[in-house]
């Protein structure tokens, strides 16, 4: 059990066969915190998979032998151990039904995983099997240049923050293209009321909003407009710049939807924390493509080791009409605390060239993909 988790239990009963992969969910942890859960397997049960560490919930994959299972959960600190709760496990049609009960009384009824999931859905995915990695080159960072007037991100990002409405009210001024990055550079200063994360202020949700394949916002004026624009800007980036660095030809590119927005403004705290892609249920044969908006030094940037476990971290130092391809998903990569007194704003997105791309992948928790066409990824094919 984790150390700073509440002691939560859920105990399996098990009887009489046929074997069965059983999906156990999660619990709600007492308000305000997060919670690992332990899983108490009857003997011989097989665990296949790990609990789930985002968020509040946690789930994962036991292999049991059962007809009938009961889950009983317990929480100590609220009912001295008392089972609150009852999850009774049976078979009907070749489905896994399961019946809650709470305080004794019939709740709900729904449907699991079918009994004969196939095992192999719950195996991961080896990460060294070269049908499914980038290329060898594809694996070392590259940083590289191209032409903001063809390609430019940031008039339209700007655009599109100008559709935000600001916590102190009104929006972003209407500047020339020569001052948009200086303008960028301030967000800070235009956002001095918001207390929130970063990822929900007015200019991520406008971002989202316009850039949203379902975005009910397209309707607005000239959001519709912004939407093509971005759209088209995007598929034109990767066709034309990013096809080449992965030498495949502009039609063979998966690449990622909506790209993911940065925006670091001073602060003491980074943002996020190292990791891999991978750790993020991404799979192996992904490359990241990372664009900064504005002058990135180290003192605000990304710093990614040049090869996985290599742990050497070097900082990204670029200016506006420069990018870098490095393999996100296996090499660490962090930022650190903008110290600068200027907004970092950055675009990055991920890629796979088709013949890479693993329909089946498996992630580590023993998922399958949960990254997949058209929901994340978008093909690179000419209209």
């Amino acid at each position: 059990m984790h150390p700073n988790s509440e002691p939560h239990e859920f105990i399996l009963r098990f009887a009489d066969p046929p074997e069965a992969l059983l999906w156990i969910p999660g619990c709600n942890p007492p308000k305000g915190k997060f919670g690992h859960n332990r899983v108490i397997t009857p003997a011989g049960a097989e665990y296949l998979g790990g609990w789930n560490d985002v968020g509040a919930h946690g789930d994962g994959f036991v292999r049991i032998t059962v007809s009938k299972l009961e889950w009983v959960s317990r929480r100590g600190n609220y009912d001295n151990g008392v089972p609150t709760g009852k999850h009774v496990f049976t078979q009907r049609n070749g489905d896994l039904v399961v019946r809650c009960y709470r305080n004794g009384k019939f709740s709900c009824e729904q449907n699991m995983l079918p009994v004969s999931y196939p095992a192999a859905y719950l195996t991961p995915s080896p990460t060294t099997d070269e049908r499914f990695l980038p290329l060898p080159q594809h694996r070392m960072q590259h940083q590289f240049k191209y032409c903001t007037s063809t390609y430019d991100f940031r008039g339209t990002l700007y655009k599109i923050f100008r559709c935000a409405t600001l916590t102190g009210g009104g929006m972003l001024p209407d500047v020339p293209s020569a001052a948009m990055g200086r303008e960028l550079e301030r967000l800070h200063e235009y956002q001095v009321l918001y207390n929130g994360r970063t990822n929900t202020s007015p200019l991520h949700k406008i971002f989202m909003s316009i850039t949203s394949l379902h975005a009910a916002d397209l309707k607005r004026t000239n959001r519709a407009a912004l939407h093509t624009e971005f759209k088209g800007l995007l598929k034109r980036f990767v066709r034309e710049v990013v096809a080449p660095l992965l030498c495949c030809d502009a039609n063979d590119v998966l690449y990622q939807r909506i790209p993911a927005l940065r925006i670091a403004e001073p602060s003491h705290q980074a943002l996020g924390r190292c990791h891999t892609d991978y750790e993020y249920n991404h799979q192996p044969s992904e490359v990241n493509f990372w664009i900064p908006l504005t002058n990135v030094s180290a003192e605000n940037t990304l710093f990614v080791e040049s090869l996985p476990g290599a742990e050497d971290y070097t900082p990204i130092v670029a200016g506006y009409g420069e990018a870098v391809r490095f393999w996100g998903n296996q090499c660490r990569h962090h930022t650190v605390a903008n110290t600068t007194g200027t907004t970092r704003v950055s675009l990055d997105f991920r890629c796979i060239t088709r013949d890479k791309y693993n329909a089946d992948f498996v992630d580590a928790r023993g998922k399958t993909n949960g990254f997949k066409m058209p929901h994340y990824y978008v093909e690179s094919r000419a209209e």
